[in-house]
């Protein structure tokens, strides 16, 4: 029995670690998508293209396009 309650306490110490490094690594991702997004909204900027006054998307794409071959990526 006392084998059990130490093989259970370890478990239990592993998904908390677990769960602690899910959270990190999520908080990676979240700050890595921001990343992105704001290399996009850079790229219409530049481009003159994303959401015109009434909110719709431009769909332009040409022009970010263009502005991505003249960076080089």
């Amino acid at each position: 029995m006392a084998q059990l309650r130490r093989e259970v306490k370890a478990l239990r110490a592993q998904v908390l670690s677990l769960r602690s490094r899910l959270a990190s690594r999520g908080d990676e991702v979240v700050n890595e998508l921001d990343t992105l997004e704001e290399g996009v909204v850079a790229l219409q900027e530049e481009a003159g293209t994303g959401e015109d006054d009434n909110g719709c998307q431009d769909d332009d794409e040409s022009k970010i396009e263009a502005v991505v071959q003249e960076s080089g990526s």
